[in-house]
């Protein structure tokens, strides 16, 4: 790829670098300069602009990021269309998104051309969403570039980024024993028996003022007993 300063009268099928000015009009970045463009500029008086060529065996930047993006997409991933050297996967159902970071990393490796960004591997996805992007930042890169990002991408005889969709089963519960419930109001010590709960009756027991101790009765504060000779 050749990028310069380029007369404006031979600036056509050359890719602007930079948005241009032309009266009311303005011309994108990145957009392939036609016949139209270049008239335009000469009745504007713009007499140079800053663009890039390409050269043989290079590819523009939308179409090295839909190489590289294709390659990446796999089941339940759909490709958007590119824009600015960039190209957008989406899940297509919910489910999770399932790839291999180490093949993510490798895609990153190829070039510093070519990005490679996307979600957390086995993170949640929903339909719609947006689950990875893949961007060249210069204008224009080497077609074997892309093909060598592309390469990495399918490593392993498949797509690098694919959505495993949620699917109903039907399911069921087994039990070897029935469930056993305490009763109303009732809390279970570590043996799993019953306690009474707060405001629930307790049956009387040892320590409770009001049971009975060995058959006799409790002696009244101050009261005292006469000793009983032998007989």
């Amino acid at each position: 790829m050749i990028f310069a300063d380029i007369p404006a009268v031979e600036a056509e099928g050359a890719i602007l670098a930079h948005s241009q000015q032309v009266g009311a009009r303005t011309f994108k970045k990145g957009i392939k300069l036609t016949a139209d463009h270049v008239r335009a500029l000469r009745d504007a008086g713009v007499e140079t602009v800053v663009a890039a060529r390409l050269e043989p065996g290079d590819l523009d930047e939308d179409a090295g990021a839909r190489r590289v993006a294709q390659a990446c997409a796999g089941a339940g991933v759909s490709v958007s269309t590119a824009a600015t050297g960039r190209v957008n996967l989406f899940a297509e159902a919910d489910g999770v998104a399932v790839f291999d970071r180490d093949r993510l990393d490798a895609v990153n490796l190829v070039a510093e051309e070519i990005t490679l960004a996307a979600v957390h591997a086995y993170d949640r996805v929903e339909r719609g969403q947006l689950i990875a992007t893949v961007k060249v930042i210069p204008l224009g890169l080497a077609e074997a570039t892309a093909e060598a990002a592309a390469a990495a991408a399918r490593a392993g005889g498949a797509p690098l980024i694919r959505v495993a969709a949620f699917t109903q089963r039907a399911c069921g519960l087994a039990a070897d024993h029935p469930a056993r419930h305490p009763r109303q109001g009732a809390r279970q010590d570590h043996r799993g028996r019953d306690r009474p709960g707060r405001g629930a009756a307790r049956p009387p027991g040892r320590g409770d003022a009001r049971a009975p101790r060995h058959g006799r009765r409790r002696p009244r504060a101050g009261a005292s007993f006469a000793a009983r000779a032998p007989s």
